[in-house]
């Protein structure tokens, strides 16, 4: 997961003045053995990863997703995003929310 927070710093950093960068990323793992009969079945494999990345910029906003894990490869979906918000419309609506955080357990009472 550390890996997955330091990819979405390196989207993050890219922003220019007066842009906020949005970045989601997700590596998962998914391995399934069907059995019958004692026998198997079929089996697979799969570890889909990607990110997507929302670039917000004088009330426009651009998105674009890559598969490219790589600083290059989030460089290049940050300046793909940037491209897109060039032919959103404007709304002065639009914005990245407040920076999440874990909220505080109250005690039990």
């Amino acid at each position: 997961m550390s890996e997955l927070l330091e990819l979405a710093g390196v989207a993050a950093s890219a922003a220019r003045d007066g842009e906020e960068i949005e970045a989601f990323l997700t590596h998962e793992r998914e391995f399934q053995v069907k059995v019958y009969d004692g026998e198997v079945e079929s089996l697979s494999s799969a570890e889909p990863r990607g990110a997507g990345i929302r670039v917000v910029t004088g009330g426009r906003v651009g998105f674009s997703y890559t598969t490219d894990l790589t600083t290059d490869g989030l460089r290049t979906a940050v300046d793909a995003a940037r491209e897109n918000s060039r032919y959103a419309t404007q709304d002065d609506a639009v914005g990245v929310a407040p920076a999440w955080t874990e909220p505080v357990p109250e005690p039990y009472t």
